[in-house]
């Protein structure tokens, strides 16, 4: 005999996994977990510019957001008012992590000094050093911002919209929208 839960998925469904993928809800949670992840991911060809190229470009950051998005979907994140917000912060935090740890780190490394925390302690105690990264970290949460905002707001707007398959950047579509009679 098969039970019901509050929600009227059967006790069959959840043990077989069934109801995960038909749950539209997801969790913001595990949509935070996989939006890291795949935000993570996405920033590599950001970190190899920034590193090897000595260029900040604004046009990197939005694969950072695709990829926060897109790991944000797969890990069943819910589809809510949260999500441009969750994007947003994870994209923005990635960027602030990259440079201000990650890619000096990196830099170290190539110049054959021991990337660790204490090394990157000592150049925190530069204030050449500081202001060079703060320059670079400003500059880059300030293209990430640009660069991810009509994103967001493409994605507010499907949300609105009451569309059933959010998108990374489209207008929501008469077709995706539930009739709401």
């Amino acid at each position: 005999m098969e039970e019901n839960n509050s929600q009227g998925v059967g006790t069959q469904e959840v043990v077989s996994g069934e109801a995960m993928n038909n749950n539209p809800q997801g969790s913001y949670v595990t949509g935070t977990i996989g939006a890291i992840i795949g935000g993570a991911i996405a920033s590599l060809p950001w970190v190899l510019v920034y590193v090897y190229g000595n260029m900040i470009v604004a046009i990197l950051a939005i694969l950072i957001a695709f990829g926060a998005f897109f790991g944000y979907k797969i890990a069943k994140g819910k589809m809510g008012k949260g999500l441009p917000a969750i994007i947003a912060i994870v994209s923005v935090a990635i960027i602030v992590l990259l440079t201000t740890i990650i890619c000096p780190l990196i830099i170290l490394a190539d110049l054959g000094v021991d990337p660790s925390f204490e090394t990157i302690q000592k150049v925190y105690d530069d204030e050449r050093m500081v202001s060079a990264i703060m320059q670079d970290a400003l500059v880059s949460i300030a293209f990430t911002i640009l660069g991810i905002a009509g994103t967001i707001k493409s994605i507010n707007k499907q949300i609105k919209a009451g569309s059933k398959d959010i998108k990374f950047s489209e207008q929501p579509q008469t077709s995706d929208v539930e009739n709401k009679d």
